[in-house]
Parts: structure tokens; sequence; C-alpha cells
């Protein structure tokens, strides 16, 4: 079985948080948890602003964006298919 892992880093300024979570999602197949990820994910993510790129395993998201009070907000998402 293969589940789809989400690995969230968010830096705003000198803050830094990272948190890791199971997105619930699990196959029985790599190869079909792969094709969800690369089809499926990555396209959401596109259309709320994140530039993509695959990777072995999965996909990377990043976003960047300015706060109101001027610092610089970024978001790196990593979405793995790892073994259950």
């Amino acid at each position: 079985m293969y589940a789809v892992v989400y690995y969230l880093r968010e830096r705003e300024g000198q803050s830094v948080v990272e948190k890791e979570f199971h997105g619930g999602e699990v196959f029985r197949l790599r190869r079909n948890a792969l094709r969800y990820v690369l089809e499926l994910v990555q396209s959401d993510y596109r259309e709320k602003g994140y530039a993509t790129e695959p990777m072995v395993g999965g996909i990377f998201c990043y976003k960047s964006e300015k706060t109101s009070n001027g610092e610089r907000k970024i978001s790196t998402i990593r979405i793995k298919v790892e073994k259950a």
C-alpha cells in the first residue's frame, strides 16, 4: 500500500513552520498513486497559484507572496508517495 504524504514549510520573516501530514489517500499500486499526484494534485496546486515541479516520487510546489506588513511569505510543499 502507498500513501500520499504532504510536507509543508512556511517561512515568514524569521519564523519557520514545518508540518507533515498524511492526506488520507491510499493506493495499492505506486503507479496509481504517482498518477494521482502528477495529474490531479498538481493541477489543483497550479490553480491555487503555486509553481509546481515534478520530482522523483512526487511533486514540489512553491509559492512566494508579500504580506500586508511588507514581509515576504514563502510556502513550499513537497508531496510524496511513500510506502504505508
